[in-house]
């Protein structure tokens, strides 16, 4: 197990490092106008071009440019000697990139926590009964909601749903610092638009096991239904479910882009956005670097995750596809 881990942390590293460059690299291919705000480009003389392009390091004061790999180097050297990740140049200007995500990064977090907790809770409730009453009303409803709420644009629930939550109860459509009831309705929002795809999963997963061959060997000898249930087949459902479970977490912090927008929240999505969208390319890598982090951190986690819930997953480089195999089938031995 040690092997393993090891290899995953390498490999993890690899990809964090392999993303991180390919997207500082692809913002370098851009021409030189888009450092600047569109109109601005055109309007600057050459000395004001250079400060800027200067300050986002493409070139040198001189007039020089940098090439892109020396631009990735000194990147990273700033990063890990001074964990410098470079100053916001249109959202704050000159204030540290470090200084603005360490500011934005609470309301993520606790939007993201309080949603996934809820969503989670009440999707693995619905996904259990309705794979233990499959076919009936409960589990058609759930398949239509699901259904529903695939289908339609997530801008238009959010609007649909801001505006009739509102207009029900008179909590604020827009954050506002102090006020508790502002927070209720994008985590309303965010539940109702994310528990459906839990409880379809577990509900697959359920039923898959209900159906296996193992399940009804235990019921021939005599099992009792709630042992087989509770000792065999939701363990073995919930095992792929553990996969996910680090990421609904962890990928919290880097916020809900539609949400936080609609709601005028101040948090890392709406912060990753508006970077975007204002050309700070400083903001943009900053951004994709957390992403990246907690993505593979995540993914990693879930690994680690499903094998303290199903001891029958090898942990071990040569034996992968059992991994796999054992997470998938979710056979046990009950005998």
């Amino acid at each position: 197990m040690a092997k393993y881990i090891v290899a995953r942390l390498l490999r993890s590293i690899v990809t964090i490092f392999a993303v991180i460059s390919i997207v500082f690299l692809l913002l370098r291919l851009m021409p030189l106008s888009g450092y600047f705000q569109p109109g601005t480009y055109e309007k600057m003389n050459e000395a004001s071009r250079t400060v800027r392009l200067n300050q986002v390091g493409v070139m040198e004061l001189d007039g020089t440019m940098i090439h892109p790999l020396k631009q990735l180097l000194n990147y990273y050297k700033r990063v890990f000697t001074e964990l410098d990740l470079g100053i916001s140049l249109e959202i704050q200007p000159k204030v540290p990139v470090t200084k603005i995500i360490s500011e934005k990064a609470p309301y993520s977090i606790t939007l993201g926590v309080i949603s996934t907790f809820i969503t989670l809770a009440i999707g693995w409730v619905c996904g259990l009964l309705a794979a233990r009453f499959k076919d009936r009303v409960f589990d058609k409803f759930i398949i239509v909601y699901g259904a529903l709420v695939a289908a339609i644009p997530a801008i238009i629930i959010i609007l649909l749903l801001q505006l009739g939550i509102t207009d029900l109860t008179g909590w604020p459509m827009i954050m506002k610092s102090g006020q508790i009831e502002s927070w209720f309705t994008p985590i309303i929002i965010i539940v109702l638009a994310s528990f459906a795809g839990e409880a379809l999963w577990l509900r697959r997963y359920t039923v898959d096991e209900i159906n296996s061959d193992y399940v009804k060997l235990a019921y021939a000898k005599g099992l009792p239904s709630n042992k087989v249930f509770f000792g065999h087949i939701l363990r073995n459902a919930f095992t792929p479910m553990a996969y996910g479970l680090p990421g609904s977490f962890i990928l919290t912090i880097s916020g809900s882009l539609l949400v936080e927008t609609a709601f005028g929240i101040p948090g890392m999505g709406r912060f990753f956005l508006v970077g975007i969208t204002r050309h700070d390319n400083n903001v943009v890598q900053a951004i994709v670097f957390v992403y990246v982090i907690l993505g593979v951190l995540s993914v990693f986690l879930g690994d680690m995750l499903a094998a303290l819930v199903d001891p029958r997953i090898r942990l071990s480089p040569n034996k992968t596809n059992q991994r796999v195999e054992a997470a998938e089938t979710g056979g046990a031995d009950i005998g």
